[in-house]
């Protein structure tokens, strides 16, 4: 079973699970991803907030765009599981805050803990809980991971969360019958992937021009946001922003839409080094650590950023190939068979040895044929002194 992936990261890039690369900077909460039906109801969003003004900053100006702070996630009627990010100073220990169904939860000891109808877990080698991993009982599956500050959320979902082929697409919207949020519409057409909560379609391009970049802000980012597209906050209204509560509620947010326009770069920098040569040379010409550089003038903050989408890409596309089996292939006790990893996919030849003092039987060597062994006797082992 292959899995489709979706991420969110850095200053409000998305990449969705068709593979559409955009940028949306806004500031509440948002549904990331849902599928309403009638036997499932799933529901992720996030908290999306100015971040912290940094050195780069000056005259008093805040960061014009936004980031993940906050994760929730919740299918049915499992456990509800929010994940946070922490202030600068709160992170020499945890790096992020764990709630399930309101109460806080560490994993130092116990990396694994079951809920109602969800596992958490942390990886071992993880102490400071920069990971968390959320999997549901459907098989869909969540992804946390902090840096700085800034949260990078993935989704992965399994082949049965795609969109089935139906007579009305207005109605199948309506009813939440689709895989929709900011992540997309999950449909394999990339071409369909802006439908806001309102089944309002727009149309545009790959590009990242400054008017798609409004056009998708103001008609479909922005429609997604939970107050706008009537739909409950898994938040809740218990835990406030981050950052800057004041500015997390006032609506007169504009975020930036083209970064070449726009500069937090101190009159020194400008003086040290050219504007577009530092940042091309450093983002390798990938628009969203550009973007970032730009925008908060931190040069860490980007590359986090480049490092968080080429590693994603090539998580996605590692885990969307889709691989022939032969499945397992069996042999008796005693014997040896190699390669030892990857024995039963398309292509494999597995060899099979005795220990010195023993006799093989059967067929020594396998092929495993567009999802087929080769014809062949099981192996097995016989001493050698039984030979005689």
């Amino acid at each position: 079973m292959t899995f489709t992936l979706g991420t969110a990261y850095g200053h409000g890039h998305f990449i969705t699970f068709d593979g559409m690369k955009y940028s949306f900077s806004g500031r509440g909460y948002f549904v990331l991803t849902q599928l309403k039906t009638a036997d499932r109801n799933l529901m992720i969003q996030i908290r999306m907030e100015q971040p912290p003004e940094t050195m780069c900053m000056f005259n008093g100006t805040h960061v014009a765009a936004t980031v993940i702070t906050g994760v929730a996630v919740q299918e049915d009627d499992s456990s509800v599981v929010q994940v946070f990010s922490r202030k600068q100073f709160r992170r020499w220990r945890y790096r992020t805050d764990v709630f399930v169904d309101g109460q806080r939860h560490f994993f130092d000891l116990d990396r694994r803990r079951f809920f109602g109808r969800v596992l958490v877990y942390v990886p071992h080698l993880v102490m400071n809980q920069s990971e968390v991993y959320i999997q549901l009982t459907s098989g869909v599956g969540v992804k946390v991971i902090e840096s700085r500050g800034i949260l990078q959320v993935t989704v992965a979902l399994p082949p049965n969360y795609k969109q089935r082929k139906m007579n009305s697409e207005s109605a199948a919207c309506k009813k939440r019958y689709v895989t929709m949020g900011l992540l997309g519409t999950y449909n394999g057409d990339v071409k369909d992937e802006f439908i806001a909560s309102d089944c309002s379609k727009i149309h545009v391009t790959q590009s990242r021009s400054e008017q798609n970049s409004r056009t998708i802000y103001h008609q479909f980012g922005m429609k997604w946001e939970v107050n706008s597209a009537h739909i409950s906050n898994l938040f809740g209204s218990k835990w406030e922003p981050l950052y800057y509560p004041n500015l997390f509620y006032q609506q007169n947010f504009t975020p930036v839409f083209d970064p070449w326009t726009f500069t937090n770069f101190t009159p020194l920098e400008v003086l040290i080094f050219s504007r577009e040569q530092e940042v091309q040379v450093t983002c390798q010409g990938v628009y969203s650590c550009m973007y970032d550089y730009l925008v908060s003038g931190r040069r860490d903050f980007a590359l986090d950023t480049l490092s968080s989408e080429k590693k994603f890409e090539y998580d996605k596309l590692k885990g969307e190939q889709k691989t022939v089996s032969c499945g397992p292939l069996e042999k008796n006790f005693g014997v040896i068979k190699y390669p030892l990893g990857n024995n039963y996919l398309d292509g494999v030849t597995v060899t099979f040895t005795c220990q010195t003092e023993y006799f093989i039987h059967g067929n020594e060597q396998r092929h495993c044929i567009n999802g087929t062994w080769s014809p062949g006797w099981w192996a097995w082992c016989r001493r050698k002194c039984l030979e005689k």
